[in-house]
């Protein structure tokens, strides 16, 4: 991305805002709830070191647009390969912007990365995530790219481990 050819930061918020307002209304009228995904910032997309340019990247700013959308049928999807980026470029605690976040997740995408490209890569029950709190009704996603089947089943019982450990 680059900063000359992008809608200034507020203003592009603010449109996000109000398309979210009326995708989330359609949403409930037709019985389903509307969960945003968190954004990948990486270190290419930084001007001067900062997230200028990202939308729904940071816990404080999901949780704004949670309360200014202010609606029961709204959360998020957090993206854990997202977020393990984000959280190395950004220099924050994934566990920190979990908990921040709370009861307003609904769903994860779930895969490993090497903490700067989001490859979708395989992970078991010794994963850097496995030790986040889920609620017990979170729905959860294995999001891969180019793994074999064997290595997607891998996955899922790298998963069911540590939900199971979490729920025993």
């Amino acid at each position: 991305l680059k900063e000359p050819k992008i809608i200034p930061y507020q203003k592009a918020y603010e449109i996000f805002l109000k398309q979210i307002s009326i995708l989330n209304s359609y949403a409930k009228r037709m019985g389903v709830r509307l969960l945003v995904e968190n954004h990948v910032v990486v270190s290419s997309n930084l001007i001067n070191g900062k997230n200028l340019l990202l939308l729904a990247a940071g816990s404080r700013e999901l949780m704004d647009l949670y309360k200014s959308v202010n609606s029961d049928n709204f959360g998020f999807l957090v993206d854990l390969g997202h977020l393990k980026i984000t959280a190395e470029i950004l220099q924050f605690d994934p566990y920190s912007f979990i908990d921040e976040l709370g009861t307003t997740v609904g769903a994860f995408h779930v895969s490993d990365n090497e903490g700067y490209d989001d490859s979708h890569s395989r992970f078991d029950e010794k994963a850097w995530f496995k030790n986040i709190v889920y609620k017990p009704d979170t729905i959860f996603i294995i999001e891969s790219c180019n793994l074999e089947s064997d290595e997607i089943k891998k996955c899922y019982t790298g998963l069911t481990n540590i939900l199971r450990k979490k729920y025993a």
